[in-house]
């Protein structure tokens, strides 16, 4: 995933990287309601899934999307880490995947979770989730629908999340136009974006380093969605707004009972 080496760190390669991730547990029941992630390379293939436009975890059932649960305590640190929901760019288009889905990790301990400001497209949402939506202007997303993500019960333990440092600048090839994006970082997810009323951050915690243009230890950006009893026990450095919760608010978003 192209994220520079720390000078400190034994961590090698990514885990999106072929070899490195397991979606056999997505491929064995597409049309499954809810899967089960039972180790690191699982917990990779669902990265991966995601970034590649393969599943984005909507459901026709219900508003919340598909449930993904972590089973069990997993160790990331032999792999850069790739965030959930990636920024990408086609040209001058937002082509950005993002997950629709429930994420409930058990409360169970994600060790040694390392994301990597490589000054590429993808240090622009940086976490352990980069982008959750409620709607996708993805052209690999056929449905016109609105879903409300769900981030449950992560446990981040001694993560290393570093984020781009500055905004970054697309002009319009056809016109006099451009458009600026601010780059987020956070422990949890970077942006939870586009009027997500419903989205919501639940339970979850994070010990660690976050360092970004505007960074927090549990949620980058949120706009119009909810950070609820969540913990953060890491240190976090920022170029713009800097929070141990959320770093960016807008809209109706609210944080309740977080420390």
């Amino acid at each position: 995933c192209g994220f520079a080496p720390r000078a400190w760190a034994e961590t090698a390669g990514c885990w999106t990287d072929e070899g490195n991730y397991d979606i056999s547990w997505y491929t064995d029941n597409p049309e499954a309601e809810e899967y089960d992630l039972w180790d690191a390379a699982d917990l990779a293939g669902l990265a991966y899934l995601v970034n590649n436009n393969i599943e984005f975890f909507y459901s026709s059932k219900s508003n919340n999307g598909k449930i993904v649960r972590l089973r069990k305590p997993v160790d990331m640190s032999a792999h850069y880490w790739e965030p959930i929901g990636v920024f990408r760019m086609d040209g001058y288009t937002d082509v950005s995947p993002c997950f629709f889905g429930t994420f409930d990790g058990g409360n169970h301990a994600i060790s040694g979770i390392v994301v990597k400001n490589d000054e590429t497209d993808k240090s622009v949402y940086a976490g352990f989730f980069g982008y959750i939506e409620r709607d996708s202007k993805n052209p690999h997303f056929d449905f016109n629908v609105y879903v409300f993500p769900r981030l449950l019960s992560i446990n981040l333990v001694d993560a290393y999340i570093e984020g781009a440092q500055s905004v970054k600048v697309y002009k319009d090839p056809s016109s006099s136009n451009s458009w600026t994006v601010e780059p987020k970082a956070a422990g949890i997810v970077a942006y939870a974006d586009a009027g997500t009323v419903g989205t919501a951050v639940y339970d979850c915690t994070f010990s660690g380093f976050v360092s970004g243009y505007d960074a927090a230890g549990i949620v980058g950006k949120n706009n119009s969605g909810g950070a609820v009893s969540c913990v953060n026990m890491g240190g976090v450095s920022a170029v713009r707004y800097a929070g141990g919760i959320v770093a960016y608010m807008e809209y109706a978003s609210n944080i309740q009972q977080c420390t």
